[in-house]
């Protein structure tokens, strides 16, 4: 318990800290100093992570934890002290719901802002540098298992065997991850167990040396090896545990798994409070638990069944699966949470994944070794390799084919991971005590399973309630509102309108600002809210944008059921080539092509939409002045959306329809100069002006003449390079509003 306290208010102490350097930070060019203690080559720099760093902020001169130094000279040595010049930043939150919070993951590393080095000096060299020696081996490595690999598998095994992910795809790393086995992919306890179990039997049993030399040279080889890999989380906790076994083979004392967890957890904690909020330390440390958890309890409740002692190796097939499970109980809640879906099918993959791991680790590591000093040697030992590779591939894609292979959760609260976790850990405890009291009170043997047996049939019900509450999680059933929620992607526009019926509507989703929009901020906004398939996709126009992310994820498959586009829009098709792109992507994915002009409506029982611009026929060839535009109705409220259309736009749409009394006004062109004249905003006399915009936009968007005429009619104005995602949702019968980076 105290240690618990104590780990806490370090964890408070630490988090404020952190969060006072960052809000000092001048992101502005200046001089930095630091401890090199990593490096890593990139495609076209070198990034160095320097600790002790001293940088200045509006206070003065402070000192941080660690920093990122990116420079062009890759010949600094780890632990030289340098100093260098160029301009400091701090790194970006998540600006959508679901969206990767990159503040948070440098926070969780204590890790306080990066710097690119115009200038960079040398102010010490270190005498001797182990790190620099076992960088110099995993390079040579690195080196030895491309030229021996390829590309492709090379990147793979290179992540598996030195924790480098330089050299792996992203669409491969993607795939793993889907398929719920990138936990190959991090150094961990079965990297750790095989190194250091193989040293520690050999020196001991082949080489009969004295009982605590043993335990001691194989304690240094993994760390060195950990060291080597970049002394993740993952990593550092198999290491710690590692060498509690040894201690307690020296002493001959009992090795508890759960004992060395925590106190392995203790330790990362106190090096580093913000460990906790890492991905990697919750489910590296999550997996582990539930191993101590959960698998003794499913051996008693699911034990080897006879037919199966009786198969060849099926005791200990059937052995891995019950851990395989476990795992995935233990794990499902907590990667929904992390992730907004879980691999039903993961318990079967890992089942052929993980055993056939030993193998590749170990074969890796020997072909690695020997591609340092006979290249083709290294080919030749990584043939199995390929093979295995291969095997996981064809698997994973086999799997992709089969229905529900990505069981999509949405977000998971975190009420609801504390009461089953908590169920969960209750119903164990009780579970063991009462099976261990059976073991205690009668013999090994056929009695004791009668026994056995008669205590599952008396509890079964009780069984059930930890797997109805994981079921009730999993299908998380979320409660469908209104709402309406303006996506922060960069210089662009995304819309998404949720009814409460269910029905989603997005409007464009673009960016020329932001690389693959729609897999980093759209995709990710839509898991989060569990939206499994979009009923209309209106495209108000064919710029980059305002499609670059739907065509992303019409590409990439995402089920859209209609794409909306105006009929004087494709009537020019062969003239855009966005719009042929946007029209066959829609057409492979089975995505049904809805050709509007005005008049047209989108209606369920919650909402009304209604197109008022343009006409079939429009005597313009402006992209922007063709730009739809969609009146949305709920409940006495108004919402007028009007793409990028400019001054020339809005006279028509004036003349055309009656815009009085808008509630919130989507402004057109980002906030253009050449949009939003006075004499449409005093039409429309909006309540709300909301703009999509990045940040330094080469536009400069908006202008300064929009937002003045903005202001005089009276709108309160949000944009999104400011305040993130901007939310209209309706509670208890009101409309609210809500800003994401403002929360």
């Amino acid at each position: 318990m105290i240690s618990f306290l104590l780990l806490l208010i370090l964890f408070g102490i630490s988090f404020r800290q952190y969060d006072q350097q960052v809000l000092r930070l001048k992101e502005q060019r200046q001089i930095i100093s630091g401890t090199v203690i990593t490096k890593e080559e990139k495609e076209q720099t070198m990034m160095y992570l320097l600790r002790d760093v001293s940088f200045h902020t509006t206070s003065g001169v402070e000192r941080a934890k660690k920093a990122i130094l990116y420079a062009e000279d890759d010949q600094i040595m780890i632990g030289s002290r340098v100093r260098s010049l160029g301009p400091v930043q701090g790194f970006s939150s998540g600006r959508n719901e679901g969206n990767f919070d990159f503040a948070r993951y440098y926070k969780s590393q204590e890790i306080v802002f990066s710097q690119y080095a115009d200038q960079l000096t040398v102010t010490r060299e270190p005498v001797l540098s182990i790190r620099e020696w076992l960088y110099r081996i995993r390079s040579r490595m690195r080196t030895g298992i491309e030229a021996a690999a390829g590309e492709e598998d090379a990147g793979i095994l290179c992540a598996m065997l030195l924790g480098d992910r330089s050299l792996m795809d992203e669409d491969m790393r993607s795939l793993y991850q889907r398929n719920g086995i990138s936990h190959i992919l991090v150094i961990s306890g079965l990297h750790i167990s095989l190194i250091g179990a193989t040293v520690f039997g050999f020196l001991k049993r082949r080489l009969g040396l004295r009982y605590f030399l043993s335990p001691a040279i194989s304690g240094v080889v993994v760390f060195l090896f950990v060291l080597m890999s970049g002394m993740s989380v993952s990593a550092t906790r198999a290491m710690i545990m590692f060498f509690f076994y040894l201690g307690a083979q020296v002493s001959g004392r009992f090795y508890d798994t759960l004992t060395a967890l925590l106190y392995s957890a203790v330790i990362l904690l106190l090096c580093n409070p913000l460990a906790i909020m890492q991905t990697g330390f919750q489910l590296s440390y999550g997996a582990v638990f539930s191993i101590s958890i959960l698998l003794p309890v499913v051996r008693d409740l699911l034990p080897v069944p006879d037919w199966i002692r009786r198969i060849p190796r099926g005791e200990t097939f059937f052995q891995s699966a019950q851990l395989s499970f476990s795992v995935w109980l233990g794990l499902a809640p907590l990667t929904a949470s992390l992730f907004y879906y879980i691999s039903p099918y993961s318990v079967l993959l890992n089942l052929i994944v993980v055993p056939c791991c030993t193998l590749l680790l170990a074969d890796g590591l020997i072909g690695g070794l020997a591609g340092m000093v006979w290249p083709a040697l290294a080919k030749f030992l990584i043939i199995p390799d390929h093979l295995v590779l291969k095997l996981f591939s064809l698997q994973m894609h086999g799997v992709e084919n089969l229905p529900a292979h990505q069981f999509l959760t949405g977000h998971i609260p975190v009420w609801m991971l504390v009461v089953y976790y908590g169920v969960l850990i209750f119903y164990c405890a009780i579970l063991r005590r009462k099976h261990n009291n059976l073991r205690k009170k009668y013999p090994p043997g056929e009695w004791l399973e009668n026994k056995r047996r008669a205590l599952i049939k008396r509890y079964r019900y009780l069984y059930l309630i930890p797997v109805v509450l994981l079921v009730v999680i999993l299908a998380n059933p979320m409660q469908k509102t209104f709402r309406v929620d303006f996506l922060d992607v960069g210089q662009g526009d995304g819309i998404c309108i949720e009814t409460g019926d269910g029905s989603m509507v997005m409007i464009d989703g673009g960016s020329t600002s932001e690389d693959q929009v729609g897999k980093y901020r759209i995709q990710p906004f839509l898991q989060y809210h569990k939206i499994r398939r979009v009923d209309y996709w209106i495209v108000t126009h064919t710029d980059e944008d305002h499609v670059s992310g739907l065509l992303e994820l019409l590409e990439s498959g995402y089920p859209v059921s209609n794409l909306v586009l105006s009929e004087v829009s494709v009537e020019n098709e062969t003239e855009d080539e966005m719009m042929e792109r946007l029209i066959k992507a829609a057409r492979q994915n089975h995505t049904a092509i809805q050709t509007v002009s005005e008049g047209a409506v989108i209606r369920d029982e919650d909402i009304q939409m209604t197109c008022l611009y343009p006409e079939s026929k429009e005597n313009i060839t402006d992209k922007n002045e063709l730009s739809q535009v969609w009146l949305l109705e709920h409940d006495g409220w108004r919402f007028l959306f009007t793409g990028d259309l400019g001054e020339e736009g809005e006279m028509l749409l004036m003349e055309r329809n009656q815009l009085e009394d808008i509630d919130v006004l989507k402004v057109g062109h980002h906030g253009s100069n050449y949009s939003s004249s006075e004499q449409f905003l005093k039409e429309v006399s909006p309540e709300y002006a909301v703009i999509s915009v990045g940040k330094n936009n080469r536009y400069h968007h908006p202008g300064e003449d929009a937002l003045k005429r903005l202001d005089d009619a009276g709108a309160r104005i949000e944009m999104t390079m400011e305040d993130g995602q901007i939310t209209f949702y309706e509670k208890d019968g009101k409309m609210c509003l809500k800003m994401y980076c403002k929360q």
